[in-house]
């Protein structure tokens, strides 16, 4: 995912597409739910987190 995320950045940069403004608006609350949701789902059995997965 973070390959991803910086392949698309790396022309966005060059091409002064970004909203330096509005990107932590975003990015910050994504990290933020990125991160809280390994936190969460590291102490639950794997069935139950496969549950809530589209099959």
């Amino acid at each position: 995912m973070g390959v991803s995320a910086l392949t698309g950045l790396v022309p966005r940069l060059r091409t002064g597409r970004i909203r330096w403004r509005i990107a932590p608006v975003f990015g910050l609350p994504g990290a933020a739910a990125a991160f809280g949701g390994a936190a969460v789902n590291r102490p639950l059995p794997p069935w139950v987190v496969l549950a809530g997965s589209p099959s």
